[in-house]
């Protein structure tokens, strides 16, 4: 009777093991595969030339804009802060495309 309770007991404490061991494993993976996401940027070239009585205006942007913004809230509202410094625009909802057309249209109505 005392050997099988021993042999119940170490059967027992096999199977506590096991799933701890497992729960670890799955634990370590779980957090190897959430890492932050890193920007990837990308230039924004736009090029226009306006006229006006006669005289030419060139206007060329470069702008490095961060491609992935929809993987990570902060990606996005970095992304979000430096097309309103670049483009001296305030709480505008659009990508770096649209306000650097929104600023060539000031540009050209002024």
């Amino acid at each position: 009777m005392v050997t099988f309770k021993k042999h119940k007991r170490r059967l027992a404490m096999k199977k506590s093991l096991t799933v701890l061991l497992a729960a670890l494993a799955l634990l370590q993976i779980g957090c190897r595969s959430h890492r932050p996401a890193q920007p990837q940027f990308e230039q924004l070239a736009i090029d226009t030339l306006l006229e006006r009585d006669g005289a030419d205006c060139r206007i060329e942007y470069r702008f490095a804009t961060i491609r992935n913004t929809s993987e990570s809230p902060a990606l996005k509202a970095i992304e979000a802060a430096n097309i309103g410094y670049f483009f001296q625009v305030e709480a505008f909802e659009g990508n770096a495309a649209q306000a650097a057309e929104l600023a060539i249209r000031e540009i050209d109505t002024t």
